[in-house]
């Protein structure tokens, strides 16, 4: 796997379509695994509930390639969502993302949690490979945890 540069912005509203498109992309096949495919449906979440706060916007040499989305809760690093156009991954930009993560997590001593869809057996297999662990399930999906470092 060769290593890709990345970097990380912050996004904003005019990086809506964009979020929309790699989410649509990267996501939409376990999402119509999970729910059913439905555009008008997922149209509207981001219509109704895009907010730039907060999400990043993933770079390769300027170009716009995914999105990072973390919210930083009292107990634990929660990543919200990590997608990338499906010609960036398997680059190792997501394993270098959720490491990233790992990293921050353990400076403020709290666990990493994340929830993946069960209808992506990929991403499970990545994060048990950096340490995570399943600590429950829905319908949908597998949560997964790491503890901080003690």
């Amino acid at each position: 796997m060769t290593s890709v540069t990345w970097t990380l912005r912050p996004a904003t509203a005019a990086d809506r379509d964009f979020v929309v498109e790699v989410n649509r992309v990267a996501l939409g096949p376990y999402l119509a695994a999970a729910f059913g495919w439905d555009e008008a449906a997922q149209r509207a979440y981001f219509d109704d509930g895009f907010d730039a706060s907060g999400g990043q916007v993933i770079q390769v040499d300027g170009a716009d390639v995914g999105e990072l989305l973390v919210e930083e809760r009292p107990s634990e690093v929660f990543l919200v969502r990590l997608a990338l156009l499906p010609e960036w991954q398997g680059r190792g930009i997501g394993s270098a993302i959720v490491q990233m993560l790992v990293e921050r997590a353990h400076e403020l001593g709290s666990a990493l949690a994340l929830d993946v869809f069960k209808s992506n057996p990929r991403a499970q297999q990545l994060y048990e490979s950096l340490g995570f662990v399943r600590t429950g399930e829905s319908v949908t999906d597998v949560s997964m945890r790491l503890e901080p470092k003690l």
